[in-house]
């Protein structure tokens, strides 16, 4: 009787197709986990640039004396005000989908580069059981980066009432 070695052609279809599946499936897992990586990252990112940013905020109406909001919402005008030297005003506003700081009539500066998509300055503020503020400012803001929003929102007390 002769022995036969080797794979008849169905086993090694069999054996094709089961490869082919799993190659499939590899690839669909590695899709999934890159995209997935992908859109925690990117929801990281707007946490963190949102943190800088109110912090940036924060300390100016801390150090500030008066606030205005202006045109709607999207600017907020903070003045510190000094007894033997000239105030000091710094303006937050939003231009296209830049959030930017003026002090003075310097040159703005840049806090978040083509990803606000909408800003909300009040003042004065409430708080979560809708108590007036007087002394705070409310920033709310949206970031968008690929597809992924992230929301802050954030009530911030003026420290430096006395002149």
């Amino acid at each position: 009787m002769e022995i036969k070695k080797g794979f008849t052609l169905i086993e090694f279809i069999v054996a094709m197709a089961v490869g082919a599946i799993l190659l499939v499936v590899a690839g669909v897992l590695q899709t999934t986990s890159s995209s997935l990586w992908l859109k925690g990252s990117n929801k990281v990112f707007l946490q963190t640039e949102s943190s800088f940013a109110l912090a940036i905020i924060s300390k100016s109406v801390r150090h500030s004396n008066l606030a205005e909001v202006l045109d709607d919402g999207t600017t907020l005008q903070l003045t510190k005000v000094y007894r033997d030297q000239d105030n000091e005003i710094t303006t937050f506003f939003l231009e296209g989908k830049d959030l930017k700081q003026q002090v003075d009539d310097e040159d703005s500066t840049v806090i978040l580069k083509d990803i606000v998509d909408d800003v909300l300055f009040t003042f004065p503020a409430e708080d979560m059981y809708n108590n007036i503020i007087y002394r705070g400012v409310r920033v709310k803001m949206t970031l968008l980066k690929s597809k992924e929003s992230f929301s802050s929102e954030k009530v911030i007390a003026m420290r430096n009432i006395a002149f």
